[in-house]
């Protein structure tokens, strides 16, 4: 699909500067944000709550393309209810200006939270690694329940029949400054300094995935120009963790027990293998994550 002009909701966000600097070197950009902020790289930036969906609609008329990354962030402060009655509404929001518009793709940012592998859950294991997009989703904090239901609002759409949707599940992503952070936890960890019961290790990802936050902007920009299946949903990982000790040792100590391994030779020829599988968005979009955790640590050091 060709695409001159793309809305990014949430464009002002730690991601959404990622996104709108990628699509801007193919695109026209219009960045629509309840906070807004200078965004080079943006045409336009437009101060609008994306819940208003007939100004959003105006909003958009127009435009090729969307991607949606507004939402209220699982790292605020609020109630379960909050996230799901702000996240899922504003995708049921964008989805009905989208085809309100005449807006013929869409693309949005769901989360691996949607699997239910998170603290909130931690005795729930994978059913089989690498955890590819048809691993069962059973999640148990609204903010997860509330990515699932804007994927079923996406498939919706496309069902529809007006609109093509897509639907990304990225990682953690290591905005600018994380890494380091990150990194800097786990050597306390592995030192015994801190324990796995301190909050800072709690909120990172069970199964340590990531990924580069120029990666996952560029991960937007292909499902965007993709031609494909009316719904389609991709994983957003790095190639590697961010754990020092060896993947599948990681989920046997969490778990108490190693779950089906469909890939024995991914996790023998790398050990720290990721333990979420982005093969579809490699095969399918042509995307590729970059460098390592050691390089994406060098980099934010540097």
């Amino acid at each position: 699909m060709d695409f001159q002009r793309v809305a990014v909701t949430g464009g002002c966000g730690r991601l959404g500067r990622f996104v709108v600097a990628e699509l801007a070197r193919h695109a026209r950009v219009t960045v629509i944000d309840r906070a807004v902020a200078e965004i080079p790289a943006a045409e336009t930036v437009v101060a609008l709550d994306v819940r208003d969906g007939a100004a959003l609609a105006r909003t958009i008329a127009g435009h090729d393309a969307i991607v949606h990354l507004a939402a209220l962030d699982l790292a605020v402060e609020a109630a379960e209810s909050q996230f799901f009655e702000t996240n899922v509404l504003a995708t049921w929001a964008v989805l009905w200006a989208a085809e309100e518009a005449g807006v013929g793709k869409v693309a949005i940012a769901s989360s691996s939270s949607a699997y239910g592998l998170s603290c909130a859950a931690p005795r729930v294991p994978p059913v089989s690694l690498p955890i590819d997009e048809d691993h069962p989703l059973r999640p148990s904090h609204a903010y997860a329940l509330g990515k699932v239901a804007s994927e079923e609002i996406a498939r919706a759409f496309a069902r529809r029949g007006a609109v093509e949707t897509v639907a990304l599940r990225p990682m953690l992503v290591m905005r600018p400054g994380l890494a380091t952070e990150v990194a800097g936890l786990m050597a306390a960890l592995g030192t015994g300094a801190i324990g796995e019961d301190d909050p800072r290790v709690a909120e990172l990802p069970l199964l340590a995935s990531y990924v580069r936050p120029d990666d996952a902007a560029r991960c937007f920009r292909l499902a965007l120009a993709a031609d494909g299946a009316p719904f389609e949903v991709f994983n957003v990982a790095a190639a590697d963790s961010f754990a020092a000790e060896p993947t599948l040792d990681l989920v046997a100590r969490r778990f108490g027990g190693l779950p089906e391994i469909k890939c024995p030779r991914l996790f023998a020829e790398n050990p720290r293998a990721a333990a979420f599988d982005s093969r579809r968005a490699r095969e399918r979009l042509g995307w590729e994550p970059t460098g390592d955790w050691a390089a994406t640590l060098a980099a934010d050091r540097a």
